[in-house]
């Protein structure tokens, strides 16, 4: 069921799901089979969890100095470049990067 919130509709009607991003209102179709992760999938998740946990620390951390000035994107440009420093490693192998083995490797 999809509710109204703030002049936002979100939920899912059918097969329909709304949703909001940002400032807009985002309509789209439910998937309708379920995904199944490979191997190296789930291994790149787990990359992607620790350095979205980095990531938060990081701005958790510098929260009282840049005092909420930030915009929707520096989330996403911040674990990129946590990223990068995890594969900086000389043979970086999905599931086991860390930022201590991208920064002892020279990054």
């Amino acid at each position: 069921m999809a509710v109204n919130e703030n002049g936002y509709l979100r939920g899912q009607v059918g097969n329909l799901v709304s949703r909001k991003v940002g400032t807009k209102n985002i309509v789209q179709t439910k998937p309708g089979r379920k995904i199944r992760q490979t191997e190296s999938s789930k291994s790149a998740a787990a990359d992607f969890g620790y350095a979205s946990a980095a990531g938060a620390l990081i701005r958790n951390a510098f929260v009282s100095t840049h005092r909420q000035l930030c915009d929707d994107k520096m989330h996403n440009r911040l674990i990129k470049h946590i990223q990068r420093v995890m594969r900086a490693t000389a043979r970086p192998t999905l599931g086991y990067n860390n930022i201590e083995k991208g920064i002892s490797a020279g990054w």
